[in-house]
């Protein structure tokens, strides 16, 4: 176990706990503990490494890195060999196998970083969460020429339309299509009777007339038939002076 960095605070970042006896070994900043055969855990399997696993703070992680030949697995996964893996809360880690489990537990915990980008700032690192940082950003009265910025154009997505949308869309088309197409039948088929209306009233008034010509040239012919036989008749006669004595004047007819 490597002690913590003096110029650290002596602050525990992990502990780790050693499922079979109970063990916790708490982790601090910038400390390493290397895990395996020996006192630490009391394990004396041969087929267990001295050093088996090593669990150290880096900055802002606590990582895990398997030294030893053998397996060594995370929440059942197998470490690849001398790659850093970053821990989070809850973490269960087995030594060997399925054996040898310990638990890792990472408190919340606020970690004072220094950016070399501006002032100091406080990073709040969470247990779900540790390559969480925020530096803050280099204050600047400066301020450097540099084309405008461009707005970016949002375009609106399309929705995606299911099959049964679609088919309900195409639906209403047929009926639309449908209900114009019979309008518009309707529409020649009383345009075609009010022109055979028209007609047939013109045939009839034109017939009318025609019988009104017919019987006025009638009474015309009859009229003058009647005057033609008035015409025929006798001229009257002169009354006798012996009856015009007694009657008075006048004429008689021709019997």
């Amino acid at each position: 176990m490597n002690p913590p960095s003096p110029h650290t605070p002596a602050t525990a970042v992990a502990t780790l706990s050693y499922c079979a006896t109970g063990l916790s070994l708490p982790l601090h900043r910038g400390q390493s503990i290397v895990l395996g055969r020996g006192k630490l855990l009391n394990i004396s399997a041969q087929h267990v490494s001295r050093q088996q696993l090593e669990i150290s703070s880096k900055e802002t992680q606590v990582l895990a890195i398997r030294r030893g030949t053998n397996r060594s697995l995370l929440n059942g996964h197998e470490l690849i060999k001398d790659i850093p893996t970053a821990l989070k809360n809850g973490d269960s880690i087995t030594l060997l196998e399925k054996d040898y489990q310990i638990i890792v537990e990472i408190p919340d915990t606020i970690v004072p970083l220094t950016s070399s980008t501006g002032a100091t700032s406080t990073v709040y690192t969470t247990a779900r969460n540790q390559n969480l940082t925020t530096p803050q950003a280099p204050t600047s009265t400066s301020r450097k020429d540099g084309p405008p910025e461009k707005k970016l154009k949002l375009e609106t997505p399309v929705p995606l339309l299911d099959k049964q949308a679609l088919k309900t869309i195409k639906d209403w088309k047929a009926i639309h299509t449908d209900t114009v197409r019979r309008e518009a039948i309707q529409r020649n088929t009383d345009h075609n009777e009010d022109t055979s209306d028209s007609e047939a009233e013109a045939h009839s008034r034109s017939i009318r007339d025609e019988n009104l010509d017919d019987n006025h040239s009638d009474i015309s012919a009859e009229s003058s038939f009647i005057c033609s036989d008035l015409s025929d008749l006798e001229p009257e006669r002169p009354i006798p002076s012996e009856w015009a004595a007694v009657h008075g004047k006048g004429h008689v007819k021709n019997e």
